[in-house]
């Protein structure tokens, strides 16, 4: 049994099961919703000997959960006063077809989703709707704030532009129907071959697809330059004949969930419509799509039951789950011979699950089986011990603690808010706990919620992995899933602390050979012929056919954790520690190594295949690269560079110039490039161009630097910077110092 303690969510009063209030990213991000406020956990790197504490060594270590994770608030009732809107009080019918529109003049959050990975950064977004009918795509701006999010896209912008909505003298002019078409009700993100897509429901039920695109915002003038901002292109419309009260868009399969609680699936482009479920008095709570040996199931929840339709067959399954509570989240797994496991999280801190053999009702499909039979093809088991042990544990705890209060009701109740399945063996559990028989009634300032993370005994069977998830969140994720593994220094006061400490390095020189025997990359992938280096990049770095490269950023960010481990015992006292300090380093610095050499062997033969570079930006990346190279003995001569290259930066207040033979004498000492002055600066990591400007990037452990795509031109430094807009040599994301 494992001993995860508890995050407690100061001053959080979520909002009710209806707007989904708790929401996770595919990078480990958790939103709250608490109507005027919007609350953020990112994951990080934890102080490693602070995350685990362990008293005795036969004794389990106790995993502190929120040292893995930084709260903070970038939505609040100021931030949102800031916020482009109120932009429908601004608005006026242009003819007598106005109707009551009853528009708040105090936004609150109604609905927010995480956007899946962007795959060439690493990143989640965050769209808002607010009350107004309004929605903003957020996203995090800089590194040093966490928690400073700017808007990305701004849907009323972009609905006018579409509709050509006439402005004049500071107002919207539009008509009934073009008014019911600019105000948002829903959305939805899903990714559609490695591009965003946003599906949006007006309130005039037109559903509405657009696909991320990027506009070039060069200056004139500026050769090849990297600037770039984002914007949505219109995919498909399409207007459905009665009221919409959500939509469900993963891989190919649309839901369309009515006001009357039917469930319609659609493909993508509306062509083919089929209503899975008829208008019910039971209400519709939660939907989830997925396939299993290439059948596609949709899962939905209702009032007091559950259903499971079989797209291939047309078939549908139901079963009375025995409760008339709603339900706060639902999560599907896949086990052995194909048997669903349904786990539902009900809000009155019932979780149940429920089993549906796929193989019996595939065979059963035509036999004209009656709705008992259908009956046993579910069946429910017993919740996992860990879940069983949640709810007693929390109970008894909270007897406890109000145990010694005055005036305070006996037992409580638990409220569970969401329960999500982060991994095939980890449930994170918001909840809160509510005194029994009472009134509750707390100030803002004493309200609070609590996340645990449930360690399963048992696999639930998520039916696949992530892609391009940071290697941040990685780490956290195995810290939640195993981190009895992680060696840690014993705090019994009984032993010595050189001892303790010698162990501790035996321990973690093990773990160290256990996690790192791969670390070798075998020679990078050549260049194949029918692909030019953007694909050559976005097939090794981007869709991570090389599972190596991934592998490998992930233990370069390991490593460094390691090493701030053995950091703080590297002194003469304990002469263990040294020798290991300097072997999981020496590890470090080969990953690294072979990170950087793989993408400079990409890019060399690439250009000795096109054949020169006219850019002098472009050749002095190129020598750059083949001065660093492990194979420069020839390359250089197979690009036919010039004897040597004179490239001229101008700072924000400096200007400077760098001279690069071909041959002799090279500039580059210590990481940094020096200048005809020499003067000493820094490259970027990624085109080896001096920086110059402090409006650079860095990523997110502050390991490695990166010029700004503004400041750059010549093709191949806008190619490399675009297509790998996070940090290739970490996994992780990268943001702009300022």
């Amino acid at each position: 049994m494992t001993s995860i303690g508890d995050i407690v969510l100061s001053r959080v009063n979520l909002a009710l099961s209806r707007h989904d209030p708790v929401q996770w990213s595919d990078n480990l991000q958790l939103a709250l919703n608490l109507y005027t406020e919007l609350t953020i956990l990112e994951p990080r790197l934890p102080a490693y000997h602070q995350v685990i504490t362990k008293t005795k060594q036969n004794r389990n270590a106790i995993l502190h959960a929120k040292e893995l994770f930084l709260a903070g608030v970038p939505l609040h009732t100021e931030s949102i006063g800031e916020l482009p809107l109120g932009r429908f009080l601004k608005v006026i019918f242009k003819n007598a077809d106005e109707f009551f529109t009853g528009l708040p003049n105090d936004p609150t959050i109604v609905l927010h989703k995480w956007t899946p990975i962007f795959p060439r950064t690493r990143d989640c977004w965050l769209g808002v709707l607010f009350n107004t009918g309004e929605l903003l795509v957020l996203g995090r701006e800089y590194y040093k704030d966490s928690f400073r999010y700017r808007v990305k896209i701004n849907m009323f912008e972009i609905l006018v532009e579409l509709y050509k909505i006439p402005f004049v003298d500071d107002k919207w002019y539009v008509s009934a129907k073009e008014f019911e078409h600019l105000k948002i009700k829903y959305f939805v993100f899903n990714m559609v071959e490695d591009v965003l897509h946003l599906a949006i429901v007006d309130i005039a039920n037109r559903v509405s697809i657009f696909k991320w695109a990027q506009r070039d915002i060069n200056k004139e003038g500026k050769e090849n330059g990297g600037a770039f901002e984002f914007t949505l292109q219109l995919v498909k419309q399409y207007d459905f004949g009665k009221s919409i009260l959500r939509i469900v868009w993963k891989e190919n399969v649309f839901l369309i969930i009515g006001l009357d609680n039917s469930v319609t699936r659609c493909t993508s482009d509306f062509e083919l419509k089929s209503i899975l479920f008829p208008a019910t008095r039971a209400q519709n709570q939660h939907n989830d799509i997925l396939t299993v040996e290439g059948r596609q199931i949709i899962v939905s929840t209702f009032t007091s039951k559950v259903a499971v339709f079989d797209c291939d067959s047309n078939q549908k399954y139901e079963y009375d789950t025995g409760s008339w509570c709603a339900t706060s989240s639902l999560n599907i797994g896949v086990c052995d011979n194909n048997v669903l496991k349904i786990l539902i999280s009900f809000e009155d801190g019932t979780l149940s699950t429920i089993l549906f053999d796929l193989a019996k009702a595939k065979a059963g499909e035509g036999t004209g089986a009656t709705a008992t039979a259908r009956q046993h093809w579910f069946s429910t088991m017993e919740n996992d011990q860990s879940l069983q042990l949640f709810k007693e544990r929390v109970l008894y705890k909270y007897e406890m603690a109000s145990g010694e209060e005055e005036n305070v009701a006996e037992g409580g109740n638990i409220l569970i808010h969401n329960a999500t399945c982060l991994t095939n063996d980890v449930v994170a559990v918001v909840y809160k706990v509510l005194p029994k028989n009472a009134v509750h009634y707390r100030i803002p300032s004493a309200t609070f919620a609590n996340l645990l993370f449930v360690k399963l005994d048992s696999a639930i069977g998520l039916p696949k992995n992530i892609q391009h998830t940071t290697s941040i969140a990685k780490i956290v994720k195995e810290y939640l899933s195993n981190y009895l593994a992680f060696p840690v220094v014993v705090d019994d006061i009984s032993v010595a602390h050189v001892d303790r400490v010698r162990d501790f390095a035996e321990d973690i020189d093990e773990y160290v050979e256990e996690v790192l025997k791969n670390c070798s990359i075998p020679d990078p992938p050549l260049v194949q012929n029918n692909m030019n280096l953007q694909q050559s990049l976005s097939t090794l770095f981007i869709k991570n056919s090389n599972k190596v490269i991934e592998t490998l950023q992930y233990q370069q960010t390991l490593t460094r954790l390691l090493l701030s481990a053995l950091h703080k015992h590297n002194n003469e006292s304990n002469p263990d520690v040294g020798p290991l300090f300097q072997k999981v380093k020496q590890k470090k610095q080969e990953i690294e190594n072979r990170l950087r050499q793989c993408l400079i062997n990409i890019v060399l033969e690439s250009f000795v295949k096109a054949g020169n570079s006219v850019s002098t930006v472009d050749n002095y990346i190129l020598l750059s690269m083949s001065k660093v190279s492990e194979r420069a003995t020839n390359i250089e001569v197979l690009l036919q560079l010039p004897e040597q290259i004179v490239l001229k930066v101008e700072g924000s207040s400096i200007a400077e110039t760098f001279e690069i033979p071909r041959f002799g004498l090279e500039p580059f000492r210590d990481k940094m490039v020096y200048s005809t002055t020499n003067h000493g600066w820094a490259t970027c990591d990624l085109t080896y161009l001096p920086i110059l400007t402090m409006n650079n990037q860095v990523d997110e452990l502050q390991q490695f630097r990166y010029i700004h795509p503004n400041d750059v031109s010549g093709e191949l430094a806008v190619t490399l910077l675009n297509e790998l807009d996070y940090c290739y040599i970490s996994g992780n994301r990268k943001y702009d110092i300022r």
